[in-house]
């Protein structure tokens, strides 16, 4: 435990330039707000633990743009916080390196 950082504060040393990422979007678009999604109050809970967990320790930060945030169960029961970027990915400049698909 002694060699991993849970809070970007503890990595002394490191620049923002170097863990901190930028999307080129294009300048054209304008920035979207989803339209919120509905949830059981269980799913709400945990999400929101996530999220205030993830702020609380720098990891994610508020933005212009506002995907919504889906939950999925994982097969060992717990839940799974993810993010609906399809929005930010239409506006996002494409680059050669294509993503590679996985295969199982």
């Amino acid at each position: 435990m002694d060699c991993f950082a849970e809070k970007y504060k503890e990595m002394t040393g490191l620049s923002p330039n170097l863990v901190c990422h930028w999307l080129p979007t294009y300048p054209n678009r304008r920035q979207v707000r989803q339209d919120g999604r509905s949830m059981r109050t269980e799913t709400q809970i945990v999400v929101k633990e996530e999220i205030e967990n993830m702020h609380r320790s720098g990891i994610i930060r508020v933005a212009k743009w506002l995907s919504n945030v889906v939950s999925v169960r994982k097969k060992n029961d717990k839940m799974r916080v993810c993010v609906d970027y399809r929005d930010l990915n239409n506006a996002t400049l494409k680059d050669i390196y294509p993503i590679p698909v996985a295969t199982s």
